[in-house]
């Protein structure tokens, strides 16, 4: 019955709206099409998904909104921590943007009511995924640098890379225990291995983004300063 409404939907939609005339291109009935169906499936959202389903697709789309609505649910405040997708990514991994990581601070801060711990973050941010990487090289990896740097930052990353290949003794073996989890995954692919792959997938890309390409460059040049003592 669902899908006969839906189809029904489309049918009277596209009759008010109209097809594009035969001189316009092609695909503007293409998105005129896809516009129209993807306002029908909000409608008519899917059914029996589970509650971390959504979180995670909220997660992963960006969609702060539903993560703001959901963010003093004690059912998500229950489960988000352990959180996980099919590849074991939690919900650093698997953060959109930093608007989508400013939500989730909040509301695993908020998560424990006591003392309102930032415990549980810096938890999250030193776990690895099935291919052993942390949120922090993911981040990196997947090309984005706003995230990736509010991660460091959280961790005091660029600090601890600097006394891991400048200082001596104990120090330096304490910055390096610090630090090594995110250094490199199971694979053996480093850090800057992993800021050279984002930088040529922006430049694949059909309209690469300027800005990005130079703040990718500018990282590769910062992580090549430690490369002899930390890769």
């Amino acid at each position: 019955m669902k899908k006969i409404l839906m189809l029904f939907s489309v049918g009277v939609l596209c009759v008010s709206f109209g097809f594009a005339q035969d001189e316009e291109k092609p695909f503007a009935e293409e998105n005129l099409m896809k516009n129209i169906v993807s306002q029908i499936e909000k409608q008519y959202p899917a059914k029996n998904i589970s509650l971390q389903d959504s979180v995670l697709q909220a997660v992963t789309n960006g969609d702060t909104d539903l993560l703001d609505d959901l963010k003093y649910d004690e059912k998500v405040l229950s489960f988000l921590p352990t959180l996980r997708d099919e590849k074991g990514n939690n919900v650093f991994h698997l953060a959109k943007d930093e608007n989508v990581v400013q939500v989730l601070a909040f509301i695993l801060r908020n998560a424990d009511n006591k003392t309102g711990s930032t415990g549980v973050i810096k938890t999250l941010l030193e776990q690895a995924n099935a291919k052993g990487q942390t949120p922090v090289f993911k981040a990196l990896l997947d090309g984005k640098l706003n995230v990736y740097k509010m991660y460091g930052m959280f961790l005091d990353l660029p600090r601890n890379m600097k006394k891991a290949v400048s200082v001596q003794g104990a120090e330096r073996a304490e910055a390096r225990n610090e630090i090594a989890k995110h250094l490199k995954e199971s694979s053996g692919q480093t850090l800057l291995d992993a800021a050279r792959r984002a930088l040529v997938r922006e430049e694949n890309k059909r309209m690469p983004q300027p800005e990005k390409l130079a703040a990718l460059d500018w990282e590769i040049k910062a992580l090549e300063e430690y490369a002899n003592d930390l890769f």
